[in-house]
């Protein structure tokens, strides 16, 4: 297709929107957030004064997200609310745009902070909020204590480049942008609960797996580390109890000290859940891994425990048979040994040796 002329038709009634907010600011609001910027630069325009129950009713949503979309455009000092006394808005001014340099990044990280920063309280009346049993908080912690967020404390937060690596993880886990509880439970495993990001990383791996995605799961498992100071995967695998002993006990019975990594696990899944060998078995061909070699231990133990698996070995004991027919396989297979005394090399005679002495004597 080739390019659009665009044209206009410009009535009595219009209200002007800049490029810079077009190009800049746009593409990063919601939709909420840019009617109510249209709204507010309409009524200035205009001189016509407003209501947030006006601005309410027009973007059919409640007054409470119309302040926190005000609340949006202040932060990005687009626009600058005036409050009384009593915290009630009372005034709006629409602001001169900001030059592009630095927009982007800005908007890039308002972005986040809109969905970690409490939202804003309602101007008239309290909203009652229906919850359900799910929804209901959890007890009060005395050790891991929330708290709310400025705007000026979450930018100072979103300048630690492993939050922000958090965030992004966590929302390709979830397949889409966080919400404001979820990520607000990052943070607060992350802050107040003191996990590493490469914990908590795994903390929402560790989850899945278990086919848990939701947030509120995530923080309960992750007070439950913190309170036991877990700071490492290797901890966090050991205290959660993923891997039963017969995990750690293989992986000591191939001289290493640490969790599984997920290919040794997936080693140790398959030679006990998947072919059924016992803890002790394993353990032998283990044992024998050991004393054959000294590197991919692993991949050694499977050949070995492969070779039984062929032969129907179930039980240690079925072992020394097995060893005995190999042994008389590889000793009958052998070539004879040469002998190394050369007078031994010539073909033995048998001779008379009475006639030998009479023919001697008769010389």
């Amino acid at each position: 297709m080739g390019k659009l002329f665009v044209s206009q038709k410009v009535g009595v009634s219009q209200t002007l929107v800049s490029n810079e907010f077009i190009e800049y600011y746009m593409p990063f609001c919601n939709e909420l957030q840019l009617k109510v910027y249209l709204h507010v630069l309409k009524s200035a325009q205009a001189g016509e004064s407003t209501e947030i129950s006006e601005i309410a009713d027009f973007c059919n949503e409640t007054e409470r997200e119309v302040m926190r979309a005000l609340q949006y455009w202040e932060r990005l000092h687009v626009l600058s609310v005036e409050y009384s006394d009593t915290h009630e808005p009372v005034g709006v001014q629409v602001n001169e745009l900001r030059s592009p340099d630095g927009v982007r990044d800005m908007l890039t990280q308002e972005n986040v902070i809109n969905r970690i920063s409490a939202p804003a309280e309602p101007v008239r009346k309290q909203l009652p909020v229906i919850k359900t049993a799910q929804d209901a908080p959890s007890a009060p912690r005395e050790d891991f204590q929330r708290r709310e967020y400025t705007p000026e404390e979450m930018e100072s937060v979103l300048k630690d480049p492993e939050f922000s690596q958090l965030v992004f993880v966590a929302e390709q886990y979830e397949g889409r942008p966080l919400i404001h509880r979820e990520a607000k439970t990052l943070l607060f495993l992350y802050d107040s609960c003191g996990l590493p990001s490469e914990l908590i990383e795994f903390l929402m791996e560790y989850c899945i797996e278990r086919g848990k995605k939701d947030f509120r799961y995530f923080e309960k498992v992750g007070i439950d580390w913190a309170k036991n100071n877990i700071k490492t995967r290797d901890e966090a695998l050991i205290y959660s109890g993923k891997y039963d002993k017969i995990y750690y006990s293989i992986m000591k019975g191939l001289g290493k000290n640490e969790a599984p990594t997920k290919i040794e696990a997936d080693y140790i899944r398959k030679w006990h859940d998947l072919w059924g060998f016992s803890e002790d078995l394993i353990l032998e061909a283990c044992n024998r891994t050991v004393l054959a070699t000294d590197s991919n231990r692993f991949k050694y133990a499977d050949k070995i425990l492969e070779s039984w698996r062929s032969q129907s070995v179930t039980r240690v004991s079925e072992l020394a048979e097995l060893d005995r027919k190999w042994q008389e396989k590889k000793t009958t297979s052998l070539p004879a040994p040469r002998d190394n005394n050369w007078f031994n090399r010539y073909t033995q005679k048998d001779y008379d040796f009475n006639a030998l002495e009479q023919l001697i004597s008769n010389h």
